[in-house]
């Protein structure tokens, strides 16, 4: 076996001083010769049997990371393994990666001494000698060390008699606390470099058992991201208590007695405190971060139970003096005392009423702040005499005894330690009396700290800072500023390795100009790499060269946009029964096939019952700002809504500004202005710019120096409300899916909401001024108003619910020649037939006994309709059929997407089979996401898909004097619209009376049969209880109005223009007769003339009004 690689025991290393060569396509182990197609084996095999290696990530600088195993390292790069995604190892710069975390249980240090070193460094070990130049150590991690003394701040024993606690090296020991209501089994408290304990979260706690004893010493510093609030108590078993907590700015003594004893202002952000504790006579001592005494105070022990009220705080006496001075002085103390005694008992009021629970015996440390972290602790036994200071900032000796001796290091063994006194005495003193060595605040003017490139770390707290050199058999080289010669180590046993110093002032990565790989899961930024194999290659951003992805799992590749937009353009899309979209351009339609042209297939002709239907695309939106001609002012006058700039809005209180298709976009953004307390509503998916129609409605409200977003909820309330600091003007960001919508507040994830088919109906979008929690509306101001458009994302047509099932409804006359196609207008209208012909610019459609020419231009969507089924046709649909082989499948910038088995991705060209189509070539260009599953439907494809007809129902008797129809004793939709003779009809405005509508039209010969009959026989009603109504059906105004004159008929009529309310009442022909009651509700139903049809109506109007 060659010596330098050895598998033993199951485990697989590589051995050698030169194990990577970086190779753009292939990892070559010098000497070896051995190319990609082994190292695949190899990294198999090793996934396999490499048992020594624990769970590890890499981190990139953007907030990416993946698992996986640290193989090699060299100057500015590194080697991964990720079996999970690739399947080889990957080769990135460190410039662009943050940290290798190894996740590992938490551990506790077993050496003798922490060392403190200039550059930030904190090692542990054994101390075995020290002469002018160096201190020797000895470390289990990183074998004999030789530090420069220059660089050594301190040296600190571990364990020692008497020594309850050293250092916060770990969390083991320690035990999480929570208050009422919060989940104790989220650990917040976290190890962090340089030994320190950090905790974000408020209001949880950290407790350390143990039994104090009588005379006690504990010094401890804490730190903040802000002010510190915090909480700390030394409790005994006999309930006697020390604590030290901040009131506000007040830091306050508390136990057997209370007493401000520091104020912190608004900048501070570090304290440090000693306090020396008499559990005896009460006797409390505290020394401030200088060393100098800053409170005494000797209390009688008394126990301090939670129910009881505190006891009242020891008043201070006047200073010194007399006279007018120490009147005024002791009014002062004592006005002081008594806000310091309603503090406490305010404070002891919160901890019962919240069942604040009992601290454990032992230190216990509770974070009243946004973070919190506990720098030092030292918790030992004291020899009862007070210091006169403890400044820590000149050379000293602290001993086991607790006497501190002022003197330097000058030499030592493994066995003891010299030091000199500022005299000159020399005195040696063996290193089990030797608690701390204090060298001084600031290192050696000599001593040159270079910027460190890395920082290493245990879950202990030993902490390292140098340059990476390399890494290789598992054992990595850090060059330090401390020692001459590198320091090695094994990456087993590391925690956690940052790259702080490669490019600390490189700009932030932008992940928009990077595709994006999401790989069983895992997410990571970088560029498609096309090589002409069957399966994509994968190069991340720094890598230095691509990467086969693996062939199995879920894979989904989201490519950068194009820059033109023609490529996101498509003259028509082609839906197919195999969820293929194919983008190409329609020649002509008849009844047996679609003939097209498509740039990536050769096919020119389709079946039709392979087509559920075709889309055709339309102009695109404008959207820089509000320059699309679609947006509009909806409601207030001019002065309501305010243009001040092409991307800015003002709004007054009445002012609605919006756009009936805007919401093919995929994102909205704009900047919301604070104006003391203002709301805005944006109401998305709306049907046009109706305001009544179902909708998304997002509220956004500015509050001083807050801003909040949530949904609209009944009573002019927000639902699930999020409230962030911005006293400036809050970003906004909005983005659409298609099945939902993220909204963001200044970068910040605000809510993430699932559409339900209640929260749209159709494609529009309002916005406006909203009267928040009863407010009223107030001036509200939008800047910097932008939208996006997916690559990929085709707008669904805009359909009407109750048009299309009016559509999918065959007439029993109608059952043997059934329609077979849908016309679909950009407006939402329906033309249902049958496709006689069709060429590129214009449909022959046969609806009815007429035939149509309509424009091309004219229509949105072509609907294939599926005719009802019967048993033996649904039995064969629901028969199961062998799918095809696809590989992968292609989402295009057009909207198009095909399902594929892959033969090469080639750099310009996918080329592939698809089952229906073929050979297809598709240009690398247009395609904007590979998925290796079959990707959701688009809200298009469900739309377009499943426009199944079903036969009306059959006629109820005839002594029930109507017809059968759905609306029957359902309520009537509400509508508005223009009366003939001026002003509205509002159906809304008339509950409480019997309405009678007739459906009508002046070509109709049965309508004008009808109506002569119907008008006499509807005269004879009182007008206040009954109002008969002539919906003409799509005609000019003139027209209608110049047909009545000729024939001197007296009727009131209102204008359909769009037939959308005749849609709504199920008008199939005409004349259509509804009558709705006084409660509203849907009564009778009739189409078509029959002689007595009148006097039937009037009959059922009788019978209304003699309803009680």
């Amino acid at each position: 076996m060659n010596d330098q690689a050895r598998m033993t025991k199951g485990k697989a290393r590589w051995l050698g001083p030169r194990a990577v060569n970086w190779h753009p396509r292939s990892l070559e182990l010098r000497g070896w010769g051995i190319h990609s197609s082994f190292v695949i084996l190899i990294s198999s095999l090793i996934v396999l049997f490499c048992s020594s290696l624990s769970a590890a990530e890499l981190h990139w600088r953007n907030g990416e990371f993946i698992g996986g195993d640290f193989l090699a390292a060299e100057k500015d790069r590194l080697a991964w393994r990720n079996a999970q995604m690739f399947s080889e190892p990957l080769r990135v710069r460190l410039d662009v990666l943050k940290q290798v975390i190894r996740h590992k249980d938490a551990e506790k240090t077993e050496e003798p001494y922490s060392i403190r070193l200039a550059d930030g460094s904190r090692l542990y070990g054994t101390i075995t000698g020290m002469n002018a130049k160096t201190l020797e150590v000895k470390s289990a991690r990183f074998g004999t060390l030789n530090i420069a003394r220059e660089a050594v701040l301190g040296v600190q024993r571990l364990k020692a008699d008497g020594l309850l606690f050293a250092a916060p090296t770990s969390t083991i020991g320690w035990i999480e606390g929570s208050q009422t209501g919060q989940d104790s089994k989220v650990k917040l408290w976290r190890i962090v470099p340089d030994a320190a304990l950090k905790q974000v979260g408020w209001n949880r706690s950290a407790s350390l058992p143990m039994e104090a004893p009588e005379l006690v010493e504990m010094q401890f510093t804490l730190s903040s991201t802000v002010r510190p609030e915090f909480k700390v108590e030394l409790k005994t078993k006999n309930n006697e208590r020390l604590i030290v907590e901040t009131w506000v700015d007040d830091v306050v003594l508390q136990g057997r007695v209370f007493q401000s004893v520091q104020t912190l202002s608004a900048d501070d952000r570090r304290i440090t405190l000693t306090l020396f504790w008499n559990r005896k006579t009460g006797l409390c001592a505290i020394y401030g971060s200088d060393g100098k005494k800053i409170a005494e105070t000797s209390k009688s022990a008394v126990d301090e139970a939670p129910e009881e009220k505190p006891p009242a705080t020891e008043k201070k006496p006047a200073g010194k003096g007399g006279g007018l001075f120490g009147a005024l002085l002791g009014v002062v103390q004592n006005a002081a005392q008594e806000r310091v005694d309603a503090a406490m008992e305010a404070r002891a009021q919160v901890r019962r009423v919240s069942g604040e629970p009992e601290s454990p015996v032992g230190f216990t440390l509770l974070n009243k702040g946004p973070d919190l972290t506990l720098e030092t602790l030292r918790i030992r036994a004291w020899n009862g005499t007070l210091p006169a200071d403890i400044t820590t900032g000149r050379p000293r000796i602290e001993l086991t005894d607790g006497r501190s001796l002022q003197a330097a290091p000058v030499r030592a063994s493994a066995t003891a330690l010299t030091v000199k006194e500022p005299g000159g005495k020399e005195t040696t003193l063996p290193w089990e009396q030797v608690l701390g060595v204090q060298t001084g605040g600031t290192p050696s003017p000599f001593f040159q700290i270079e910027a460190p490139r890395v920082e290493l770390w245990f879950t202990d707290g030993e902490w390292a800072q140098g340059e990476l050199q390399h890494m290789r058999n598992e054992t990595a080289t850090l060059k330090t500023a401390w020692s001459e010669t590198p320091v090695a180590f094994k990456i087993t046993r590391m925690h956690h390795l940052e790259f702080k110093g490669y490019a600390p002032d490189a700009p932030a990565v932008n992940l928009a100009t990077y595709g994006k790989l999401t790989l069983n899961k895992k997410v990571l930024h970088g560029t498609l790499d096309a090589g002409g194999e069957a399966q994509p290659r994968w190069k991340p951003i720094g890598g230095l060269h691509s990467v086969p992805m693996i062939s199995t799992g879920e894979l989904e590749i989201i490519r950068t946009p194009p820059a033109s937009p023609e490529v996101l353009r498509s003259e028509a899309l082609f839906y197919l029964s195999t969820g293929d979209v194919l983008p190409g351009s329609l020649r002509a339609i008849d009844a047996k096939q679609v003939d097209l042209d498509s740039e990536v297939v050769a096919m020119k002709q389709l079946p039709v019952d392979k087509l559920h239907a075709i889309q055709f695309g339309g102009e695109n939106l404008n959207l820089d700002g509000f320059e699309d001609k679609g947006w509009q002012r909806v409601r207030g006058k001019e002065d309501a809504v305010k243009r001040q700039a092409k991307a800015a809005l003002d709004f007054q209180a009445g002012g609605t500004w919006g756009h009936p298709s805007f919401m093919q976009v995929n994102e909205i953004r704009f900047n919301l202005l604070g104006s003391g307390f203002s709301a805005l509503r944006l109401r998305l998916f709306t049907d046009g710019v109706n305001p009544a129609a179902p909708s998304t409605n997002l509220l956004f409200g500015h509050m001083g120096s807050e801003v909040c977003f949530g949904l609209e909820a009944s009573g002019d309330q927000m639902d699930r409300q999020f409230r962030l600091n911005s006293s400036g003007p809050a970003n906004v960001r909005i983005a659409v899916g298609e099945n939902d919508i993220e909204v963001f507040l200044n970068g910040v994830t605000a809510r993430k909401i699932v559409l339900t088919p209640k929260m749209r109906s159709g494609g529009g979008i309002l916005i406006e001024p909203f009267s928040l929690w009863g407010n009223g509306e107030r001036e509200v101001k939008i800047q910097a108003f932008s939208a996006r458009v997916s690559p990929g994302r085709v707008a669904a047509p805009e359909v009407n619910l109750r048009s299309k099932e009016h559509a999918l409804t065959v007439p029993r006359f109608r059952k043997e020649d059934p329609p077979r196609h849908a016309l679909l207008a950009a407006n939402g209208d329906l033309l249902r037939g049958v496709i006689e012909a069709a060429t590129a610019k214009h449909f022959a459609i046969r609806s009815g006994l007429e035939t149509h020419q309509v424009p091309r231009d004219r229509v949105k969507a072509v609907v294939w309709l599926i005719q009802p089924a019967d048993d033996v046709s649904a039995a064969f649909e629901a028969r199961a059929s062998q799918p095809p082989v696809i590989t992968h499948w292609l989402l295009l910038n057009n909207g198009g997407r095909l399902g594929l088995k892959v033969e090469r991705f080639d750099p310009d060209m996918v080329i592939g089979q698809n089952a229906l189509l073929g050979a297809c070539r598709v240009p690398l260009l247009q395609v904007h996401g590979i998925r290796s599953a079959i990707p959701p439907d688009s809200s298009a494809m469900l739309a377009l898909r499943d426009w199944k007809l079903k036969f009306a129902p059959e006629p109820v008797l005839p002594e029930s004097g109507g017809e059968s129809s759905p609306l029957l004793k359902q309520d009537a939709k509400p509508f508005k619209l223009p009366l003939l003779g001026g002003g509205d009809f509002d159906l809304a405005q008339e509950k409480g009376k019997v309405i009678v509508l007739d459906f009508w039209a002046t070509w109709c010969g049965p309508c004008v049969k009808s109506l002569p009959g119907l008008i006499d026989e509807m005269a004879v009603f009182d007008p206040k209880k009954v109002r008969f109504i002539g919906v003409n059906q799509a005609e000019a105004k003139d027209a209608v109005k110049s047909f009545l004159d000729t024939r001197g008929w007296k009727l009131e009529v209102a204008l359909d223009a769009n037939q959308r309310v005749g849609q709504s009442f199920g008008v199939e022909g005409i004349p259509h007769t509804v009558i709705i009651g006084p409660d509203g509700k849907v009564a009778y139903v009739k189409t078509g003339y029959e002689p007595d049809g009148a006097k039937k109506i009037a009959e059922t109007v009788r019978k209304l009004l003699e309803k009680p």
